[in-house]
């Protein structure tokens, strides 16, 4: 608590004139207190007055006493010593509390700032661990460099790729997943490479994102997820789950999850591994809803639905 010391002093400022008039003499004392840096002053005039009486009478003096006076002045320069003595005490006190006051509210300012930010380290502690105890996922988009991969009018599927692997990562990353790629942009990388990479980082989960085509029909459209049944069952239950949640955030035909043992990708990989085709480049409906920012948000959610799914089933 704070505690406000306010000081109130009035100094009264007191003049008295004391005039007697008696026949025709004058006897005027003047008396000034306390002002400013002054001390007490006092100036006594006296006169004798002389008292004629009928002619006859003696005259008669009027006289002051001189010693009691300067008792009386003495006195006076005591009391206003004192008055001045207690004045610079309450202003010495004041001055005092006003300090305390001020190192109290500096304090505990300054402690607090100190203990916010022991709070947010513990907090960026606490999501570091956090960070640290989620899976690793690979995400590979697919082609890239001189290998553009299918397709369509100005579009090319290794752009689509990378678009969508990079969006997907920084939505995982937000989840809290550790995330790496075998590319981050426009560059060639071996099949074989991209599989080691995964493998060499120890990774929990391998997503591969590709697009389809089929010129002869461009009718065909829907969305089919790979995975190589000669691994663990756990790539079939991986393939299965994102499959399930593609289709139920995009509404796009399901053209299931299918085995391919021939992808390298999912086959040289040591740990669950598909390989999505998202969309038929070769269709014009799906190629204008893969190349739009919402379709690709929805397919987004559906693949980190899946992962987040085969997780919570292990």
């Amino acid at each position: 608590m704070t505690v406000f010391t306010v000081a109130f002093f009035i100094c009264p400022l007191t003049n008295r004139q004391q005039c007697i008039n008696r026949e025709k003499g004058i006897v005027a004392i003047s008396l000034t207190l306390y002002d400013k840096k002054s001390i007490i002053r006092e100036t006594f005039e006296s006169s004798q007055v002389r008292n004629d009486y009928n002619g006859c009478n003696q005259h008669r003096r009027i006289s002051l006493n001189r010693e009691g006076v300067m008792r009386r002045k003495q006195k006076r320069e005591s009391e206003s010593l004192l008055t001045q003595l207690a004045i610079l005490f309450c202003f010495i006190l004041t001055l005092i509390n006003g300090c305390l006051a001020y190192i109290y509210c500096t304090r505990e300012e300054t402690q607090r700032p100190m203990q916010t930010s022991i709070e947010k380290l513990e907090e960026k502690h606490d999501s570091t661990q956090e960070i640290v105890n989620k899976p690793l996922i690979v995400i590979d988009a697919g082609h890239g460099g001189n290998d553009p991969g299918t397709q369509s009018r100005h579009f090319f599927e290794k752009d689509l790729n990378l678009e969508i692997a990079l969006k997907l990562k920084q939505s995982l990353i937000m989840k809290g997943y550790s995330v790496l790629m075998t590319r981050e942009e426009d560059r060639f990388v071996n099949l074989e490479s991209r599989a080691d990479f995964a493998n060499e980082k120890g990774a929990d989960v391998f997503i591969s994102i590709h697009q389809n085509s089929y010129i002869q029909d461009s009718t065909i459209n829907g969305i089919e997820t790979y995975y190589n049944d000669k691994k663990s069952s756990e790539n079939q239950k991986l393939a299965q789950v994102i499959q399930e949640e593609l289709i139920e955030k995009t509404g796009a035909y399901n053209r299931g999850s299918r085995v391919e043992n021939q992808l390298i990708v999912t086959r040289e990989t040591h740990m669950p591994a598909v390989l999505i085709e998202t969309a038929f480049l070769s269709n014009p409906t799906e190629l204008n809803l893969i190349t739009s920012n919402d379709y690709q948000h929805k397919v987004i959610e559906g693949i980190i639905s899946g992962i987040e799914k085969f997780f919570s089933r292990q």
